[in-house]
């Protein structure tokens, strides 16, 4: 969650991962500089509708709590997931809009903030596939041409053979999330990500503004 509670706090959000937390950090001072402070982290993966509600409302519980946020990747949402029956043909925007606003009225609480990935974490490091190719080692080339099919990396699409992660282990086998993608998204930094990436840029506007 983020909130206005002096003095600084440490803060959080529910995520699923290690190199989801470097993102995380980066965006929690990115609001900082706004005069949000961050909190306590939740992570869990695999990760389950019903823990991850648990766990949003146990954080909502806490009434220090300005805001309380997630950190889905659309490529892993349940079959169960709020919406996922109704969600429109559309564009992956429309489509993650809809999602997000049927698990805001899920769990019905004004400083609750949905945010789910498009289409996954990965897809933020195509932000810069030079910087994929030099902490990996490897020719920017392709990676290159594969960001030049899509007007952002979020758009980079969920299929099981296509998904962004899939996209970038084919190129680079070295490849390990853990290791590698906290790397390039600390060197990538978050006004690149921002810049190019309308979903995300978003999602921090939400939570500096409350």
């Amino acid at each position: 969650f983020v909130n206005r509670t002096q003095p600084p706090r440490p803060t959080g959000f529910s995520s699923a991962g290690q190199a989801e937390n470097r993102l995380r950090h980066a965006a929690a001072f990115s609001c900082y500089r706004k005069s949000l402070q961050k909190s306590r982290t939740h992570v869990t993966k695999p990760w389950q509708l019903h823990k991850i509600k648990r766990q949003v409302l146990s954080l909502l519980a806490d009434t220090s709590a300005f805001a309380v946020t997630t950190m889905l990747d659309f490529y892993a949402l349940p079959k169960d997931f709020p919406g996922s029956q109704t969600a429109p043909a559309g564009h992956c925007y429309q489509k993650v809009a809809h999602l997000e606003q049927h698990l805001a009225d899920d769990i019905a609480d004004r400083r609750f903030i949905p945010y789910i990935q498009l289409h996954e974490f990965e897809a933020l490091l195509f932000t810069s596939p030079e910087s994929i190719a030099r902490i990996l080692r490897g020719n920017a080339a392709d990676i290159t041409a594969i960001r030049g099919q899509f007007h952002s990396p979020e758009e980079i699409d969920d299929d099981p053979q296509t998904s962004p992660s899939h996209r970038i282990k084919s190129l680079f086998p070295a490849y390990q999330k853990t290791l590698h993608a906290s790397l390039v998204i600390k060197e990538i930094g978050i006004p690149a990500i921002t810049a190019i990436c309308p979903h995300f840029q978003e999602w921090l506007r939400r939570l500096a503004d409350g």
